[in-house]
């Protein structure tokens, strides 16, 4: 009699050694599985299943839900809603947008920057929605007068502001004094939420202009007849930052869209330079994952622009001979590290720069054009579940494992398990603290042991054994440290076909089951599939054979 044991499954699914030959710890227990299918593996190896669903509110058409610790935000058909209450269920109107694309969104200082490539806002503390810039004045004109300013050419300034001191851009105009006088601005209305016009004035015959006055937003005209002399313009060739979306680094907000990486004026975060602000790339931009000091750009591959400062980088070194799915991109919640999803699977970029795809070496990954990840963590595991978006393009494996529509990756030991039935284009933490995930059918709730009423069905492929021995052998039963709220089953494919054993009971805490094998089973290889349904958490599984005198 030989005892084999089998997990705990610290190296998770693999997919790319022989399913006959699966990667062993140093004792010799196998420590990966072929295939895990709606289960996540903790930090020892063990497996449970996934999280269920439980819709919140059913609806069509929703999208871009996203979340902090003060509110929580979705689009649906073309309108920006805040969620107030998630029990019982309540929803405000924030904006009505122009397009009803996806949404990015940035929390900054109690403030929520956003956009969605055409609209570009950004929320206050209290949900009210402003354009993430004042817009530049549009009109100035100058008119002479009677004065003490002396002759020469000068060039006025205005821009808007706020009360808080927030400025836009500026719109100049210049006039000529062919003798000592004053000029006359006439001003433009207020817009963008503008209360003040800032008025700005060069010395004569040029220079940078200074600060003069400001004036109530209303005011038709003010007259200049002294010279400036306050503090210079900061903004006077800044625009507002074009929309696209948005990440943030070091006190410049970052907008990318197809080609092109922006970048803001320092803790300016409406306005950029359209001159130097921005980064040009060969290939459209489909992530960009800021890091304390650098930057990860995946265009054609992936890039990292060293420095703290984008406006002037240290470096830009290809980190990566390929790029990113778009949208894929997360933040470790307690490091500085960065990830996002690739054709390579889950990449982790630290702040030093350096990026390594964690799966490469395990699991040959399904891909799609577009993807959205969630960092979970629940009972002291870190978990980052990423959902494909539209069709993905299946591995060339000789084991066909199906659609997949999800990867859940354990941040620690970087096992990996599949999903199916997550379809949800966008997943976030809520502001109540719990997780959830927008379906075309609605707002879920990621927790329970069922999806809406049915149960999740799992299973785990230990591949296919023949216990170190070419001689002919017969399985006696199978042990498993399981707990589970229905029976196990243990699925035995060897050359006399494919049959399914449950198990004797079930517990809803660890304890040794077994699995009571048919006497006449006999073979040299076998592949055996743990599976079930509801709630498992597994430790380990144990299978007995009795070595017999042949070969075949």
């Amino acid at each position: 009699m030989k005892d084999v044991s089998f997990g705990p499954f610290t190296a998770g699914m693999n997919n790319k050694a022989a399913d006959y030959a699966l990667p062993k710890d140093q004792y010799g227990r196998q420590v990966a599985c072929r295939d895990a299918l709606n289960v996540d593996f903790m930090d020892n190896g063990n497996f449970r299943t996934r999280p269920g669903r439980t819709i919140v509110v059913g609806y069509s058409n929703a999208h871009s839900l996203w979340g902090d610790n003060f509110r929580t935000l979705f689009v649906r058909d073309s309108v920006l809603y805040s969620v107030t209450s998630f029990s019982p269920y309540t929803e405000v109107i924030v904006k009505v947008l122009t397009v009803n694309d996806k949404m990015s969104y940035l929390a900054f200082n109690g403030e929520v920057w956003l956009s969605n490539g055409t609209d570009f806002g950004r929320l206050s503390v209290a949900n009210v929605w402003s354009d993430h810039a004042m817009p530049t004045p549009t009109s100035l004109s100058l008119a002479s007068d009677v004065g003490g300013l002396a002759a020469g050419i000068y060039t006025v300034a205005i821009t808007y502001s706020k009360l808080d001191g927030e400025e836009s851009g500026a719109k100049e105009a210049s006039i000529e004094l062919t003798t000592a006088g004053s000029i006359t601005a006439t001003l433009p209305a207020g817009s963008g939420g503008a209360t003040h016009i800032n008025i700005y004035l060069t010395v004569e015959n040029g220079g940078i202009p200074l600060y003069k006055t400001q004036v109530a937003v209303g005011t038709a005209n003010y007259s200049i007849t002294t010279p400036a002399t306050g503090r210079a313009l900061k903004s006077r060739y800044l625009k507002p930052l074009p929309a696209g979306r948005l990440a943030y680094l070091n006190g410049r907000l970052l907008s990318f869209k197809e080609k092109v990486l922006s970048f803001s004026d320092p803790f300016n975060l409406g306005l950029h330079d359209p001159v130097a602000g921005y980064i040009t790339f060969t290939k459209n931009i489909s992530i960009v994952a800021p890091n304390q000091n650098g930057v990860y750009v995946a265009a054609d591959k992936t890039y990292w622009i060293s420095g703290r400062d984008l406006a002037v980088p240290e470096q830009i070194l290809d980190t990566l001979p390929y790029g990113a799915i778009t949208g894929s991109e997360f933040y470790h919640p307690s490091t500085t590290d960065v990830g996002w999803y690739s054709e390579m699977g889950l990449v982790i970029g630290t702040a030093k720069g350096e990026a390594k795809a964690v799966q490469e070496s395990n699991v040959a990954v399904d891909t799609s054009a577009s993807a959205t990840s969630l960092l979970r963590e629940v009972d002291g595991v870190s978990t980052v579940i990423t959902v494909l978006h539209g069709t993905t393009t299946k591995p060339d494996l000789s084991l066909t494992l199906g659609v997949t529509q999800a990867y859940s990756v354990n941040l620690t030991t970087g096992a990996t398990s599949r999903y199916s039935g997550v379809d949800f284009n966008s997943m976030t933490l809520g502001h109540d603290g719990d997780c959830y995930g927008m379906r075309s059918d609605g707002l879920y709730k990621l927790t329970g042991e069922l999806d809406g009423a049915s149960d999740i069905v799992w299973s785990v492929d230990i591949g296919k054994q023949n216990w170190g021995t070419n001689y002919e052998k017969r399985l006696v039963n199978g042990y498993t440290g399981a707990a589970s709220n229905v029976a196990i089953s243990l699925i035995v494919k060897g050359e006399g076909g494919e049959y399914t054993y449950p198990a004797r009971a079930s517990s809803k805490t660890i304890q040794q089951q077994r699995f009571d094998i048919g006497r006449g089973l006999k073979g040299s290889w076998f592949a055996m599939t743990l599976t079930g349904s509801g709630f498992v958490e597994l430790a380990d599984f144990t299978m007995p054979i009795a070595v017999l005198q042949r070969k075949i």
